[in-house]
């Protein structure tokens, strides 16, 4: 009975990941949707997800208590936010011809219905919605459950590989196959960033800050090579 106790929490985590990647690659790469694969992300997989995973994690707290807090979290943010924006400016040095055909971007977008005329609709929801939902189940679910279970590094390391591993599906239509290896390399340093900065502050609220400057700097650059209405 007790061994079934302990084992519960450590299978709703594995299958709240397992159906996750499951329905992301679902509606990406079969539905080749993906608003449907983010309304349905976001509510049921981010939201009940995240809850149900930190409804079954005990510890935390009396774990935190012993990583001492950033004394003003604000100036760690501005930075982290700051090269953050200056990180993705300069992989659009990127986007050219024999590197990354612009084209490729602009015909996945309008594959996605984002044309100049109608961009700022789903682009607006994915820069908002996106980061107040992932930052609740990558880092107050998942990387909380792990930190009471393995170590601080090991935790971080393992939440953002989880974090970075979904992300080529959702830019498979944007990007060449070779540069989805780059996307994962990126966000999965960006997960450890985020991860650092939530142990550290103690607060949701400043991965959120963070995430969702880098989204917005990247909805930005995407209607730089949205095509025309």
């Amino acid at each position: 009975m007790i061994d079934t106790m302990r084992q519960g929490p450590v299978l709703i985590f594995s299958g709240v990941i397992v159906l996750t990647y499951a329905w992301l690659a679902y509606s990406m790469l079969v539905l080749s949707s993906p608003m449907a694969a983010m309304l349905v992300y976001y509510p049921i997989f981010c939201y009940l997800g995240g809850s149900w995973i930190a409804r079954n994690t005990a510890g935390f707290d009396a774990l935190q208590n012993k990583i001492p807090r950033h004394a003003k979290p604000e100036f760690p943010l501005i930075f982290l936010s700051f090269i953050a924006t200056a990180v993705l400016w300069l992989c659009t040095l990127l986007i050219r011809p024999g590197l990354i055909e612009p084209e490729l971007i602009t015909n996945g977008l309008d594959s996605l219905g984002m044309t100049v005329g109608k961009y700022w609709g789903p682009a607006g929801f994915l820069a908002i919605a996106n980061p107040f939902a992932e930052e609740f189940l990558w880092r107050y679910g998942v990387l909380r459950f792990l930190m009471v279970r393995v170590s601080r590094n090991s935790a971080i390391i393992v939440s953002s590989l989880l974090f970075a591993g979904y992300h080529p599906l959702v830019v498979a239509m944007l990007f060449p196959a070779p540069w989805l290896v780059l996307i994962f390399a990126i966000t999965f340093i960006g997960g450890i960033f985020l991860s650092h900065l939530y142990l550290r502050t103690r607060h949701l609220a400043y991965p959120i800050i963070l995430h969702l400057v880098i989204n917005i700097n990247l909805m930005v650059i995407g209607y730089l090579y949205a095509g025309g209405s």
